[in-house]
């Protein structure tokens, strides 16, 4: 993946299958790994592309949603006891620890809610099919 200026020069290389900005200086990666090359479970970084420091971050991801706002919307690679998608939020250098259901679809522009796709829900006593 490169990084390129408002006038189309290269700025910066990554080894990155998909990014989120963090801020004007910082991105969140998802890299995959020798060990899982298909990206089912892909390592996430925090990259300063200014420094190009990397700051690992814990956990295995199969999608990520940022919104230039300070806040990234990870998806979880699921795990034999996970029904369904899980996503975590990184925000302030930390993982919220606080994982919830469905997967991360749009952020609103300020920053302050988080659209997530979840499965249908049927009403108790209700037939699912």
């Amino acid at each position: 993946m490169d990084l390129l200026s408002a006038d189309g020069a290269q700025r910066a290389s990554l080894t990155a299958e998909a990014a989120a900005w963090v801020d004007a200086s910082r991105l969140v990666t998802l890299e995959t790994t020798p060990a899982d090359p298909d990206g089912a479970a892909m390592a996430a970084w925090l990259v300063d592309v200014q420094t190009g420091s990397r700051l690992a971050i814990e956990g295995r991801f199969s999608g990520l949603l940022g919104g230039s706002h300070g806040a990234v919307a990870l998806t979880r690679t699921p795990t034999q006891a996970d029904s369904d998608a899980m996503a975590v939020i990184w925000r302030d250098g930390a993982l919220d620890p606080a994982p919830f259901g469905g997967s991360p679809v749009a952020w609103s522009p300020d920053g302050s809610l988080l659209a997530f796709a979840t499965a249908p829900r049927v009403p108790l006593g209700a037939s699912a099919g």
